[in-house]
């Protein structure tokens, strides 16, 4: 057959022509991708390992719409279709390299001078923003908004250090009222009600019904971080045990084993009440009176008590009490606060069963029971305050100036509190050199501004005088490379107590340098600052440390209650997990 196109314009001839080679061409392409599975690949790198049946749609194209398949249109579906796919394929990523185009400190910005940038239009925009008030009826923010983070930090901490004082909250139950639950551990303020309503019966109940469990002295060398993360567990055992909880009063002669604590107190002479033990700094535990104690049986009436010893060689196991009915183990949490606990968790996950594991359900409460039992006492907070306010330590600031000036209340908003534990700790743990402290705090400040704040400060708290000397030292430098300071701030700001008693010894050592009560009162002064920092570097080997970093969340919250995100520890020991120091 042959077609005639005489007749035919030769302008449609070619418009068909062109028609018929682009459709030739696009099949050939598609051909080509179909065969070697991957477009911009050619057969030398193919490999034909697997074929696969794949039905393939074709979205309306250029062509498409030409022919009048657009928008609209029915899609057009071809067949099942073989396809070779290409299975190897080499990827040459590139090497992870710390060179970049641009030198180092090409971004440096520079300081500037900006009241000389003002203008006169200026001045009344200035004045009208620093008194920016937000539209809130919440009073923490009805004030202006350029104060109203430092107020919320300032408050925080003039309530904590005026607890019991004419001033300030009445007790730590009406303090801790004043804290948000947000910014606390989850059910703290129901964990702390709990506990106290156990701990104080009536007066009648406690001379007629109450059973007690008696905490004694047991290690006269433990330190008070170790003293109150044993009572945490004999806490747990009293209260699932349904006793109270009671610290041993007897006087510690013979094979009495005494208060706990009373290494700390002296003879009792400089303690409200001439208390010894923990009630010389602490506020009680319970209503109860050690009158109301009945170690052995009476004439006429029965023994209420046994004494408790919180520390088994065999670490987690359980520690066999025979009148205690059961047995206890580290960690174990008072059923009602567990269940509660446990509720807590489905509500917060939304019902998705992701919840806490055990050993965070057992993190949270020794937080809980530390923030119990630590509670200061108000003559105890009286005295750290006094000393808080008077404290000279030494500021170093740019190109190693250094200055003795009060120290600044509270710490900057994101100062990290370094506690270097040396000394008696030898004996348990490789001791860990400051320089490694300090590069931890610095390998977050240096990657998150956030956590370095305006500028890097450090608290600095240790038993050992050659700490304070390597500080002094490293400050002293023009540009201490060694942790990798930003540019930003080549320089780090140190403070620290200047008179604080140290002698690289354990707890019996410290006390005896400058006497038993006013020595352990300032190292309780330098827990409290510790807790105004917004991070922490230490190792949790230490009490001290893991005391620190407890009651930061059950007493302040957050990061100091400034509204930022939490603080974080940053451990230094050789152990990964912290599991692995929590007994």
């Amino acid at each position: 057959m042959v077609l005639q196109f005489r007749g035919l314009p030769r302008g449609y001839l070619n418009t068909v022509a062109g028609l018929l080679i682009i459709i030739l061409i696009t099949t050939l392409l598609n051909f080509q991708y179909v065969h070697w599975g991957s477009a911009g690949r050619g057969p030398e790198d193919a490999r034909l390992d697997q074929e696969q049946d794949v039905p393939t749609k074709t979205s309306p194209n250029w062509i498409d719409r030409l022919l009048g398949a657009g928008e609209g249109a029915p899609t057009c579906t071809t067949a099942p279709v073989t396809v070779v796919q290409t299975v190897t394929v080499t990827v040459n990523s590139p090497e992870a390299t710390s060179k970049s185009k641009f030198p180092a400190g090409v971004f440096t910005a520079q300081d500037e001078d900006y009241s000389s940038l003002l203008t006169d239009s200026d001045l009344p925009v200035l004045a009208s923003l620093r008194n920016y008030t937000l539209p809130s009826a919440d009073s923490n923010v009805s004030g202006p908004v350029f104060t109203s983070a430092v107020h919320a930090r300032q408050r925080v901490f003039d309530q904590l250090y005026s607890i019991g004082s004419p001033t300030g909250p009445a007790s730590w139950e009406a303090y801790l009222t004043t804290l948000p639950p947000g910014r606390l551990p989850p059910l703290t303020h129901i964990a702390q009600h709990y506990i106290h309503t156990h701990q104080h019966p009536s007066p009648t109940a406690c001379k007629e019904q109450t059973r007690f469990l008696v905490l004694p002295s047991h290690r006269r060398g433990s330190g008070i971080g170790s003293i109150i993360h044993g009572a945490t567990h004999a806490l747990s055992a009293a209260i699932r045990s349904g006793r109270v909880l009671i610290y041993d009063e007897r006087d510690g002669s013979g094979d009495q084993e005494g208060p706990p604590a009373v290494l700390f107190s002296g003879n009792g002479e400089d303690c409200p009440g001439k208390k010894r033990g923990m009630d010389c700094f602490f506020e009680p535990i319970t209503s109860c009176s050690w009158n109301d104690v009945r170690l052995t049986d009476g004439e006429g009436v029965e023994a209420n008590a046994v004494l408790f010893r919180t520390y088994d060689r065999n670490g987690n196991k359980e520690v066999k009490h025979p009148t205690l009915g059961y047995g206890t183990r580290y960690g174990d949490i008072p059923a009602v606060l567990g269940k509660l606990l446990q509720e807590w968790e489905e509500l917060a996950s939304g019902k998705t069963g992701i919840t806490m594991s055990p050993n965070a359900r057992k993190l949270w409460w020794r937080s809980q029971g530390a923030g119990y039992l630590a509670r200061l006492n108000p003559r105890a907070i009286a005295r750290i305050r006094d000393n808080r306010r008077g404290t000279k330590l030494t500021r170093v600031g740019v190109r190693g100036t250094q200055t003795d000036l009060p120290m600044p209340f509270p710490l900057p908003a994101n100062t990290f509190s370094i506690h270097v534990r040396h000394g008696d700790k030898a004996s348990e743990m490789d001791l860990v050199p400051f320089d490694n402290y300090l590069s931890s705090a610095a390998a977050i400040a240096d990657t998150n501004p956030s956590r370095g704040g305006p500028s890097k400060s450090v608290f600095l708290s240790t038993e050992d005088p050659t700490v304070i000397d390597e500080m002094l030292a490293f400050a002293a430098l023009d540009s201490p490379s060694k942790t990798g300071d930003t540019t930003s701030n080549l320089q780090w700001t140190f403070f620290y107590t200047k008179n604080l008693p140290r002698n690289n010894g354990g707890p019996k050592a410290e006390v005896k340098t400058g006497g038993e009560v006013e020595t352990t009162l300032m190292h309780l002064g330098e827990l409290m600052v510790g807790l105004e920092a917004g991070s922490w570097v230490g190792t949790r080997n230490s009490n001290w440390c893991r005391l620190v970093e407890e009651l930061a969340q059950v007493w302040v919250g957050g990061n100091a209650g400034s509204g930022e995100a939490p603080g974080i520890f940053l451990e230094v020991g050789g152990r990964g997990d912290w599991v692995d120091y929590h007994f």
